[in-house]
């Protein structure tokens, strides 16, 4: 029996990596029990929106006294998302080490981040493991390293510096090709001494900005870390920036008496990490939201006091809940081009239109709302987390695309065709309670099931869950099965799964079906045959 473990990577630096079983989810996790001194196999996905190209590997080492060191390399993908397996004893004290790796540095690959905890793993219990990754390498950095506004309105990045020998001065240049970006203001951070005095220059028609600052007592910029954020620069877009670089680099000297000394650290060892812009063409304007209930809530998450409220205001949203408020329209959503995550269960909002344009939303959760037709949702192809329960839903074809999502909902809808789930193959949880689905042979190449519920449907033939060795949780009651043979034949499902067989005719009153579920039984396997 399997368990997976999710991994998520809001940011690198300082980043808090939380790894629990099943996902992020509306529902609660179910801690199915493992034998004593097995394994709990861990699936490790790890996302994030900005996510910096200096790093493009991460390596995991688990190590412990009583167990051999595991280690396995874990490469991005579409510079968004990282998955591996590893399987790791049960046990106490298991050192977990997590490493952000650069493989394109010159002489070879550089650990630039490092984090690690230790922890028990406990097979009957949820496993919640947090590591925080900081720098290990002298290392300059532009945060945030993706940066999405509108053109026509200005932007921040703060300059960071981190294991840095002691310094009294240092000269930074931005530069930035593309003329229609440039530099509004250049400030202090607040950590930055009283004394740090700093001047700026800007070079080259525009499109490099030289930086120096220095601490006119001679003290260190830098804590006794090798730490430091020094800057605040403001940027303002015009029209037409489409995507842009800002890159960086940085030199470091001690002051003397009347001039710079000497550079104290080699430019070439500090490793960089640049940012990446990207303004739309679209003007800054005056944006509307027909629902009163939804402007309201909007206005909350914005910080908007004013009477109207602009696309600037909304157009870094990520994040948005306005579940059992009574919405009725979600127009004006269609300007919430960052909205990440989304949860509008229990309302009203039958209509998704507003939403089509969304195509980085990842967790989306829309039961109850009378929803009939889901084709905005068909560019959604980063989506990781789908709730549609308790909706009118029948045809289910625009979600053929989303082929990474791992956790989809569907039940209690009018679903009669599932084939268009046929090629996701990412699937750990899927839920088809409450349909009208006879035929579900196109789950048979989900091989990372972990938990399938296709109770109260009109199934017959189960064939296909032969193959899914994965499966810890089954829910088949209240079809029509005949015959169980293949949940035998499936060696995945053994002692600790559970599968629900009650509802079913046949499988309850046949004797030949009656030694199936005493087989299963003998596996340790929970077979529940009542409600």
């Amino acid at each position: 029996m399997k368990r997976k473990l999710i991994i998520w990577l809001p940011a690198l630096l300082l980043a808090a990596i939380v790894m629990a079983l099943g996902g992020c989810s509306e529902r609660s996790t179910n801690n199915d029990r493992l034998p004593g001194g097995g394994n709990i196999d861990l699936a490790m996905k790890i996302t994030d929106a900005s996510l910096t190209q200096a790093v493009n590997l991460y390596r995991l080492t688990v190590t412990a006294r009583d167990m051999d060191t595991i280690r396995v390399d874990l490469e991005l993908v579409d510079g968004h998302y990282v998955a591996g397996e590893v399987s790791v004893p049960v046990g106490e004290s298991r050192r977990f080490v997590l490493e952000g790796i650069s493989s394109t540095t010159t002489g070879g690959p550089l650990v630039l981040y490092r984090g690690e905890t230790v922890v028990n793993v406990n097979p009957a219990e949820v496993l919640e493991l947090q590591i925080v990754l900081r720098p290990v390498v002298p290392l300059a950095k532009l945060t945030p390293t993706y940066v999405e506004t509108v053109s026509g309105t200005e932007f921040a990045l703060e300059f960071k510096v981190f294991n840095m020998e002691p310094v009294n001065m240092i000269w930074a240049v931005f530069e930035y090709p593309i003329p229609a970006i440039e530099p509004a203001e250049v400030t202090l951070s607040e950590s930055a001494g009283p004394d740090v005095a700093f001047q700026s220059e800007l070079v080259y028609d525009g499109m490099m900005l030289a930086v120096i600052v220095s601490d006119t007592t001679g003290a260190s910029l830098v804590d006794a870390n090798g730490n430091a954020s020094l800057l605040n620069i403001s940027f303002s877009t015009r029209a037409d920036v489409g995507t842009a670089p800002i890159r960086s680099w940085v030199s470091f000297w001690d002051i003397g008496a009347l001039d710079m000394q000497e550079n104290i650290l080699d430019s070439s060892s500090i490793f960089t990490q640049d940012a990446e812009v990207l303004a739309d063409r679209l003007p800054d304007r005056v944006i509307t939201f027909a629902d009163g209930t939804l402007d309201g809530v909007i206005r909350q998450a914005a910080n908007v006091s004013t009477d109207a409220i602009y696309l600037s205001d909304v157009i870094g949203l990520s994040y948005l809940d306005f579940a059992d408020l009574g919405v009725g329209s979600l127009s004006g959503m269609e300007h919430l081009k960052n909205l990440d995550y989304l949860r509008m269960s229990w309302n009203y909002a039958s209509n998704l239109s507003p939403l089509a344009g969304l195509t980085g939303m990842r967790w989306l959760y829309a039961a109850s709302n009378g929803i009939t037709g889901i084709a905005p949702l068909t560019d959604m192809t980063q989506m990781r987390e789908l709730d549609l329960d308790d909706n009118n839903i029948s045809n289910i074809s625009p979600l053929s695309g989303m082929e990474i999502v791992w956790s989809l909902s569907l039940s209690g809808n009018s679903i009669s065709d599932i084939s268009p789930l046929s090629g996701i193959q990412s699937l750990t949880t899927l839920s088809l309670r409450g349909n009208s689905i006879s035929n579900i042979s196109p789950v048979a190449n989900m091989l990372e099931m972990r938990e399938l519920d296709i109770s109260e449907n009109q199934i017959v033939n189960i064939s296909a869950l032969q193959g899914l060795l994965d499966l810890t949780n089954l829910d088949l009651h209240s079809n029509l099965i005949t015959d169980i043979l293949p949940l035998v034949n499936n060696p995945g499902i053994d002692s600790g799964d559970v599968v629900y067989l009650y509802g079913n005719t046949v499988v309850e009153e046949d004797a030949t079906q009656q030694d199936y579920i005493r087989d299963l039984e003998a596996r340790q396997v929970s077979v529940i045959m009542g409600w």
